[in-house]
């Protein structure tokens, strides 16, 4: 079983991914932070599901749309969560 490390970049940005929508909505804050939580332990479970570029996977979540870089490092039993961002694209 991996665990899971968030880079500084990472963790900033789900921060301000947090803060930005509280501005508007507390409820709706928590509903999406717990989501983009839910989305991580599925990538913890099945890390090797998703596609591959460069040394780099991506998730892409398709509630809220947000997409999530990550990098394995087997050794290690580690997967490291190196940025979350709104998915600018539409589906």
């Amino acid at each position: 079983m991996f665990n899971i490390k968030y880079s500084a970049k990472a963790s900033i940005e789900l921060d301000e991914i947090f803060e930005y929508i509280l501005e508007d909505n507390n409820f709706f804050a928590v509903k999406v932070i717990n989501n983009i939580a839910k989305t991580i332990k599925n990538i913890v479970i099945f890390p090797y599901m998703w596609k591959k570029t460069w040394s780099y996977r991506e998730f892409v979540e398709t509630k809220y749309k947000y997409r999530i870089i990550y990098k394995i490092e087997e050794e290690k039993q580690l997967i490291i969560i190196v940025s979350i961002f709104k998915n600018t694209n539409n589906f």
